[in-house]
């Protein structure tokens, strides 16, 4: 997805270009604003569930990327107390519920995700950005002024007139050195990425940060009634109701298996509540390339634990020209 708050005029066939034939452009006034989104859709494959969304009043837009795993219960929620819905996906609970509590909204997902949100409904525009709790899902902004542009991938951002990509080497060196560069910078001058549990807001040129959520501890002499099988069978039961909530879908499921114990554990829960053979991929390298006893690459050993949880496996073998694909890391990576 990529926005632009407020519309700088770039030509629609650009951002139409960049998210192919199955995107969608919308915007919401005449000078306040352009997004484009390009939908994987998972819930609802009907163009219902087209983005950009716009509440019934077209006051409230929104563009989103990812998925919110409680939204059945929130759809439950919001339609006790009288909200209609047009479709069956998550992203329309996700407006609804904003369209009910306001920026507060964000506190109430449970899910991976990055969106959107342009409320027309108070005099000067409100954009609002959000990001979930740990970050899995990307988001990319550039402010300038009284415009800031938003985007899923640097790339994307790329497109915007006036946004460059220029190296920093602070954070060159600090990603060279790390392996990451830390939040909110990226690789480049002027593009920040939204750090996870965080929201945004942006009006009339002012740009305000918030943090909603942060990782807590218990404290260091803290003690647990439960003992050490009680808190394993716990366990089991927490990754359990997550691996299930996480299947619910209009398209098939899968799940890549490295045969790792975090792979391998989902497969499990996915195999043990599917009524299908769970499709299971796994990505190696060419034989030649798996020599040494630095390596780590052994797909005998994900077929192994596929073929135990009864799995459909698949093996994709990538032979990646790294010296080619160089120029193309720092985008990739932002």
């Amino acid at each position: 997805m990529i926005g632009e708050f407020p519309w700088s005029k770039a030509p629609y066939y650009i951002l139409a270009q960049m998210i192919g034939a199955s995107g969608s452009i919308a915007r919401p006034l005449e000078t306040t604003s352009l997004w484009a989104v390009c939908r994987l859709a998972i819930l609802d494959l009907s163009g219902a569930g087209h983005m950009p969304m716009a509440s019934d009043d077209g006051r409230i837009w929104m563009t989103y990327n990812g998925e919110v795993y409680n939204f059945a219960t929130l759809r439950r929620e919001l339609e006790a107390k009288g909200h209609l819905f047009r479709s069956n996906t998550d992203t329309e609970v996700l407006l609804r519920l904003y369209e009910a509590e306001g920026i507060d909204c964000v506190r109430r997902l449970n899910g991976m995700f990055a969106f959107a949100i342009c409320d027309l409904r108070q005099g000067e525009p409100l954009l609002l950005l959000a990001r979930d709790h740990v970050g899995i899902k990307p988001l990319y902004y550039v402010q300038d002024g009284p415009r800031l542009a938003f985007a899923s991938e640097i790339k994307a951002l790329l497109q915007v007139p006036g946004i460059t990509a220029t190296v920093d080497l602070a954070h060159l060196h600090q990603y060279l050195t790390l392996l990451w560069v830390a939040e909110p910078a990226t690789l480049f001058h002027g593009i920040w990425k939204l750090p996870a549990g965080h929201y945004g807001l942006f009006r009339g040129g002012h740009w305000q940060l918030v943090q909603y959520w942060d990782l807590t501890f218990p404290d260091a002499d803290a003690t647990y009634p439960l003992n050490e099988s009680e808190l394993t069978e716990a366990l089991r039961k927490h990754l359990a109701r997550a691996v299930q909530s996480q299947m619910v879908a209009d398209v098939p499921v899968g799940a890549f298996l490295s045969a790792g114990l975090d792979s391998s554990s989902i497969v499990a829960m996915m195999a043990q509540a599917s009524a299908q053979p769970v499709a299971t991929y796994t990505i190696t390298f060419p034989p030649d390339a798996r020599i040494g006893s630095m390596t780590l690459d052994d797909p005998a050993v994900a077929a192994r634990c596929a073929c135990a949880f009864g799995c459909d496996h698949h093996e994709i073998v990538v032979q990646p020209d790294v010296a080619t694909l160089l120029p193309q890391f720092g985008l990739a990576y932002g």
